[in-house]
């Protein structure tokens, strides 16, 4: 995909380029070619002007981990800023980037967001405290949105960076248990809760938060001193390492 945008993008942009470019995004975004998408949809807004082109863009770059650029595209949808797929892009940036307290106060000061949309914005900011390396402000960012904030996903999580394995096998069912959190990891855990009947295990949790604050060689220490620990699960702790 990226070659073929490579060679799609070097045409005149006349309406049939234009629409050649349209028509390639939608394909590059329903086939999760994020990245090609991304530059589609990117030189399309720079031509044809319109936040939702850019909306687009940003989501395609959140998708590929790029919360800075998503930010940036974000900035130039001010007609959109306040709308309901803007604030929860926007706030989805700022949680990959560890900036909890900003994403916290745009939830807050949010219009048009449903109970889900709020559940969701509310676990993006918890994961937003975790990436910060707070997790005590994870949980209570949980707690003050209530109930219907989580699904399980979210504490699920929290649970297994506390190294609570008992919860946390509980709660987390799927990958995509709690929203932000890398896929790679998340199949790891679910792996590990899998292989092992352990209630407790704080060197896992270490492990995995740090991880998820992307402290690579912290984790990598952690998750060694945790195959010693839980010999059932060594193989893939080790490879997690």
């Amino acid at each position: 995909p990226s070659e073929a945008w490579a060679a799609l993008s070097m045409l005149a942009p006349d309406d049939s380029s234009i629409a050649a470019w349209h028509d390639f995004a939608e394909r590059a975004e329903a086939n999760e070619q994020w990245s090609a998408a991304r530059d589609a949809w990117t030189r399309l807004a720079s031509l044809r002007g319109g936040a939702p082109l850019l909306l687009r863009a940003a989501a395609a770059s959140i998708s590929v981990r790029d919360a800075a650029g998503a930010l940036a595209l974000l900035d130039r949808a001010r007609d959109s800023a306040s709308t309901r797929t803007a604030t929860l892009l926007r706030v989805e940036a700022l949680s990959r980037l560890g900036r909890a307290a900003d994403a916290a106060r745009l939830v807050a000061d949010a219009r048009g967001l449903d109970a889900g949309d709020r559940a969701r914005a509310a676990a993006l900011v918890a994961d937003a405290w975790v990436r910060a390396g707070d997790v005590a402000q994870a949980r209570a960012a949980l707690a003050a949105a209530g109930e219907a904030a989580d699904d399980g996903g979210a504490t699920g999580w929290l649970a297994l960076y506390a190294g609570d394995l008992k919860q946390a096998r509980s709660l987390l069912k799927r990958t995509s248990d709690a929203p932000g959190t890398d896929p790679a990891m998340a199949m790891t855990a679910l792996a590990l809760l899998a292989r092992t009947r352990a209630d407790s295990a704080p060197t896992v949790g270490d492990a995995f938060l740090s991880a998820a604050r992307g402290d690579s060689a912290r984790a990598a220490e952690s998750f060694e001193a945790a195959a010693k620990a839980l010999a059932e699960a060594a193989p893939l702790l080790l490879a997690a390492s």
